[in-house]
């Protein structure tokens, strides 16, 4: 209740926005990647997914506050373990961001209630996904036997879509290739001749 009071005023926000030493961006990124420590408790796990619902709650109920985020969310995916187990909310508040940018225009959105990220917050987005996809870990030989949680990479795979549908892919036109070299793989659209690209916008098909 208390940050919902101090974030209900823009200037306040701004102001807490601009600390020194990034330490907005610290504790905001810190309560909604919260994990419980020592032993885990049904108490301890609850408490955790609290904090981090009603992180997500506020990024999204203050356009000032949801504005400021964005960015630091972009940054945040880089360092995020892929063994993770907290990252929901993270995700989920990251795809309403980019799912409300493709109504930002229309009836169905709900302006004034959060920010729509700029395209160049989007591309950057884009990037910082093909990297972590990029740079999940593979099965092998060697970590054949390891249980990996699947939390960020299913958070990852479900932002990927929320991107490519909301922005119809134009924010991958450079970053495609990251995650394309990265696994390995050769985009569909060198198996296809110049008849079947015709007409053919920027879409999941076309990229991988």
């Amino acid at each position: 209740q208390l940050l919902r009071l101090l974030f209900s005023d823009e200037r306040t926000t701004e102001i807490f926005a601009s600390l020194p030493n990034k330490i907005a961006e610290k504790f905001l990124m810190t309560l909604l990647l919260w994990e419980s420590g020592g032993t885990l408790t049904a108490a301890s796990i609850y408490a955790g997914s609290r904090i981090r619902r009603s992180t997500e709650d506020l990024i999204l109920m203050f356009s000032v506050l949801s504005e400021c985020a964005f960015p630091w969310l972009i940054k945040a995916l880089n360092d995020i373990d892929v063994a993770s187990e907290g990252t929901t909310e993270y995700f989920s508040v990251l795809r309403k961001l980019v799912e409300g940018h493709a109504h930002a225009d229309s009836n169905l959105s709900n302006k004034g209630q959060f920010h729509f990220p700029s395209n160049s917050h989007l591309r950057d987005l884009a990037t910082a996904v093909c990297e972590k996809l990029a740079s999940h870990p593979r099965p092998s030989c060697d970590n054949m036997m390891i249980d990996y949680s699947t939390g960020v990479l299913c958070g990852c795979l479900k932002l990927l879509r929320a991107l490519i549908e909301s922005c119809k892919g134009l924010s991958f036109r450079e970053s495609a290739n990251i995650l394309i070299q990265g696994v390995g793989g050769k985009p569909w659209s060198e198996h296809l001749n110049s008849n079947d690209l015709k007409g053919c916008s920027v879409c999941l098909h076309c990229l991988f």
